[in-house]
């Protein structure tokens, strides 16, 4: 009788899926952060202004809202599928990976990035504020703290899967 841990095929589907959203997001905010806001330093006020108002616009929409809520609601999930193996390594990656996610993406954005977000909209792109350009540095800045909650909530469930895949067999 082996005494491995007993990950079922629910099990490991929820945690792929927790694998899939989070991979997802964390590459959505690494491609903004690398590729979007370096262009948007080049641009005027009235173009910066509209786009970002139209970037954080069109997130508000069932795919992204999806990815973003499924990647803790899907290591939340992973955690409660795996409490009855709490011991093993992956569960406390599992773990920690949702604490990062929570804290790091979902309410550092709610609370951090969302109200930067919410000036930025309220803005007339013809008629800009003075301190616009401080508002964009300050928001690209802060942006990379969440880039990085993402990419570590990513790497610590992906971790867990390759744990639990290697996981030899005890006798």
């Amino acid at each position: 009788m082996s005494s491995r841990p007993s990950f079922s095929f629910p099990d490991n589907a929820v945690l792929l899926m927790a694998i899939l959203t989070t991979g997802l997001v964390s590459g959505y905010f690494a491609m903004h952060w690398m590729t979007l806001q370096p262009g948007m330093t080049e641009m005027g006020a009235d173009i910066y202004g509209t786009m970002q108002a139209v970037i954080t616009h069109d997130l508000r929409n069932p795919w992204f809202l999806f990815l973003f809520m499924g990647g803790g609601a899907f290591l939340a999930l992973s955690l409660a599928f795996g409490a009855r193996e709490w011991r093993h390594p992956s569960f406390w990656l599992i773990a920690l990976a949702l604490v990062i996610y929570a804290a790091g993406v979902v309410l550092y954005t709610k609370f951090v990035m969302a109200p930067i977000n919410h000036e930025i909209q309220g803005w007339n792109p013809i008629d800009m504020p003075a301190s616009w350009i401080d508002v964009r540095a300050r928001w690209s800045h802060l942006n990379h703290y969440r880039v990085i909650a993402a990419i570590a909530s990513f790497a610590l469930a992906t971790l867990a899967l390759a744990i639990r895949a290697s996981t030899p067999r005890r006798t």
